[in-house]
């Protein structure tokens, strides 16, 4: 018997070229580092605990590959000053007629 602990850490998209595995890993490590450290602020004695066989981690790539999400954003693209008004890609797709994008980041 045991638990589940779902963990969603928010992170930015990946960029255009992609990003390397390596630092995939790099962030993964020091994500689940972060969420370790803060449960066990809160009392929580989390690491003897953890039947990490179990893990399972999506990175940006995965998004992108399982759900087409752009640049594998989950949470969708920050609204920095180069993705407003005319620099967000558009909502209509270039290759499909009549085809447009609605709903969460769009």
């Amino acid at each position: 018997g045991g638990h589940s602990v779902m963990v969603l850490v928010p992170c930015g998209c990946m960029p255009e070229d992609r990003a390397s595995p390596a630092l995939y890993e790099k962030v993964v490590e020091d994500a689940r580092e972060a969420v370790l450290a803060r449960l066990e602020r809160q009392g929580v004695p989390i690491r003897e605990r953890v039947a990490w066989e179990d893990e399972e981690v999506w990175t940006p790539d995965d998004w992108r590959t399982k759900y087409s999400l752009f640049r594998g954003a989950a949470f969708g693209l920050s609204h920095r000053l180069s993705q407003l008004v005319i620099f967000r890609p558009p909502n209509r797709d270039p290759k499909v007629g009549n085809l447009f994008f609605v709903g969460a980041s769009t």
